[in-house]
Parts: C-alpha cells; structure tokens; sequence
C-alpha cells in the first residue's frame, strides 16, 4: 500500500549509482527521501522520512529522454563515468533537492507508488561497478551533443531547390541553369 499521495515532491537525493534490472538492462538510479509535497497552490506540506528509490533504464530507445532528465535535473559532464559513484571525483546527486512526481498505479492487484523524473523500478539497488565505461561505449556521443542529436539516428539533410528569383549558391541568378 502507498505512503505518500499522489503529488509533485521536494526530494533530497542520498545515493547514486548503476545497477542491472532482471531484464539485464543498465539502469542508473538514485535513492532519495521525499521532503515536502508541494500542492497545487504552491504550499508545501511536511512529509515522513521514508526512503524511495527511483531508476533509469539506459536503452538506445530512452538515452535521449534519459539524457535529458539527468541535465534537467544539474548532471554537466560528458561521460557515464562521471556517475560512477566509486570514481574519484565523480559528479554527485547526492544532497540535492530535486522535484519529483508521485503517481499510484495497481501492479498484480496492488496499489504502489511510482516516482517519476520519470523512471521505473523493480529492480536491485546494488551499485554496479564499471557501468560508465560500458554506457560510454554504446551512448557517449549523446552526452558531446545538444540533447536529440545523436548522429547515429540523423537522416542526410534533404537539398532545397532554390525558389523562382533566388539565387542558388554563390551563383548570380542570371547563371542559373534552370
């Protein structure tokens, strides 16, 4: 049964790290204590420490969106190592409020809580070591780039023919073939 009600929180984050779901898939996950829900009029109310843990599933399909959510939220680096929390040096999330979403959702018959920046859950919380190599490997270029542009999935550009009485190129429009 869920503690906390549906709702926009302040959270505090208290650890980082990658794990491995069931599915085998690479996931980076931090576990926070929810500070205050924020209601609709913007007032905060005081909440009980419990700890939650949120995950992000680091899939060719969800890099982009993950990449995104980890610099919305203050991530700056250009390297999955960055977040290797046993690395020296590393980037941390650690002690860092963050707003995050509370939905409720019924899982086999059960009512449970699902914390989104969004991710999902069900899987080990053990850190992993090694992960951002691994990652850096298969999704670096997403980190060196603006957010939606990996140059794997970028279509050759389409050429635009010039318009009646433009110029096409350096070319004067008296030399235009056509």
């Amino acid at each position: 049964m869920p503690h906390f009600l549906p709702g926009k929180y302040m959270v505090r984050v208290i650890a980082q790290g990658f794990s491995e779901a069931k599915t085998g898939t690479i996931q980076f996950f931090f576990k926070f204590v929810p500070q205050c829900l924020v209601s609709e009029e913007g007032e905060k109310v005081s909440c009980a420490d419990y700890e939650r843990t949120c995950f992000m599933a680091l899939t060719d399909k969800t890099i982009d969106f993950s990449v995104r959510n980890l610099r919305a939220i203050g991530f700056d680096g250009v390297s999955f190592e960055d977040l290797e929390p046993d690395r020296a040096g590393h980037f941390s999330f650690v002690g860092t409020d963050v707003e995050m979403e509370c939905k409720h959702e019924s899982y086999e018959g059960r009512e449970r809580e699902k914390w989104q920046l969004p991710m999902s859950g069900g899987s080990s919380v053990e850190h992993v070591p090694g992960v951002g190599k691994r990652l850096d490997a298969l999704f670096g270029d997403a980190l060196k780039l603006p957010t939606g542009t990996r140059t794997t999935a970028q279509a050759p550009a389409e050429p635009k023919l010039p318009v009646e009485g433009e110029s096409a190129g350096n070319l004067p429009k008296d030399d235009i073939p056509f």
